[in-house]
């Protein structure tokens, strides 16, 4: 995965590398996606300042083979 932090301290997801094997381990290829190809885009995998009840934010997008879209959200865990 690439990742990198921002001067905010959002931290942000860039693009993954997926290896893919067959049913030997033999590794077949990979499946690949990265901001700006192909019309990915990259997204905050963790906000700065993360607070219940702030807006979802968008985590990546990618097409073609990863065909992938996250949304993330800040909430709270159900105490014991």
């Amino acid at each position: 995965m690439f990742r990198a932090q921002d001067d905010k301290g959002n931290v942000w997801h860039f693009g993954e590398v997926k290896e893919v094997y067959d049913e030997n381990l033999k590794l077949i290829g990979a499946k690949v996606w990265m901001d700006g190809f192909l019309g990915a885009r990259s997204g905050i995998i963790m906000p700065a300042k993360p607070a219940v009840g702030t807006p979802s934010f968008s985590q990546g997008f990618a097409k073609g083979v990863y065909n992938w879209m996250t949304e993330g959200r800040c909430g709270r865990w159900a105490r014991r």
